[in-house]
């Protein structure tokens, strides 16, 4: 399924961030542009979650968190599930030396975000319809 396009079934996008305030803001922000939201504290729990279900289209997580980080987080997803949009956000500058090791369909925000920069940036990311 694309991120694109009219609303059919919901489109469900993990949510990880270990502040439970940011996750219940970024949450309202993405069910207001009609993405159903599934959270995780932290990068390891986000994992789980990524094993036992197949319906998420993308993952938005924020980098500093404790047990593992969004930069660890999107090189397991770069891994497993590579095929996975990621969305990486923090409140300062991320250095990334080498981007090998992390997903191709990987864009890095800056905080504070808005619906509008999420849905771009998840719009953007979207696997082409055309192409499959």
């Amino acid at each position: 399924m694309s991120l694109k396009g009219p609303v059919t079934t919901p489109k469900t996008i993990l949510l990880v961030d270990d502040d439970a305030l940011v996750r219940r803001t970024v949450r309202r922000q993405l069910e207001l542009i009609q993405f159903e939201v599934v959270e995780a504290s932290n990068g390891a729990a986000a994992v789980t979650i990524l094993r036992e279900r197949e319906d998420i289209l993308a993952l938005v997580s924020d980098v500093d968190m404790p047990i593992m980080d969004g930069l660890e987080l999107a090189q397991t997803v770069a891994l497993q599930w590579p095929t996975l949009p990621v969305v990486l956000v923090s409140g300062r500058r991320i250095e990334v030396e080498d981007r090998s090791s992390l997903p191709i369909n990987l864009m890095m925000l800056a905080k504070p975000l808005s619906a509008d920069i999420i849905s771009q940036a998840l719009v953007a990311l979207a696997p082409d319809p055309a192409a499959a």
